[in-house]
């Protein structure tokens, strides 16, 4: 048994190691064509030339870079924060959350924290997209960067925190 189980964890690396090259990650990156000539090459066959199709791009270099993980860190901070100083307000006596889902401490920190690991695995996505459209030369999405993800979960917990201190005095 001990010989069948070192076996299977030496095999696997030695096989491993013997790839001829180096898989390049990749994202599948939705784009569409314009009045740029390459694309009406590629896509001569369609008449329409505002068709949309899907390009597998290479991904450079680490997604989660320290832009990421910042933005990541001050979107759970502040997360964490508005739980928090609900959770204390919630403690004083009159005081009640507006939100019936989150009256209780485990449904507000499970909501909560659950919608931030959504909104962080959009964010990758963003991220990782944003970054292969730099690398191929192609102009990112106007308004859309992959920051703006995170925005949207800062400023209601910053509000929240806002209107708690606000409205209970603390």
């Amino acid at each position: 048994m001990k010989f069948l189980l070192a076996l299977l964890l030496f095999a696997i690396p030695l096989q491993a190691q013997n790839l001829p090259f180096k898989p390049e990650p990749t994202v599948k990156v939705k784009l569409t064509c314009g009045d740029d000539l390459a694309c009406k090459q590629k896509w001569y066959t369609y008449p329409d030339t505002q068709k949309a199709f899907y390009e597998e791009l290479p991904v450079p270099h680490r997604t989660a870079d320290k832009a990421f993980w910042l933005v990541t860190a001050v979107s759970q901070a502040a997360t964490l924060a508005d739980d928090f100083n609900t959770e204390y307000a919630l403690k004083r006596p009159g005081t009640s959350e507006a939100n019936p889902i989150l009256r209780s401490t485990p449904a507000l920190f499970g909501v909560t924290e659950g919608l931030f690991l959504v909104n962080e695995a959009f964010t990758y996505r963003a991220k990782r997209e944003d970054d292969a459209l730099k690398a191929a030369g192609i102009p990112g999405h106007k308004y859309a960067k992959w920051w703006v993800i995170p925005i949207f979960n800062i400023a209601p917990h910053a509000v929240g925190v806002g209107a708690t201190i606000a409205f209970t005095g603390r």
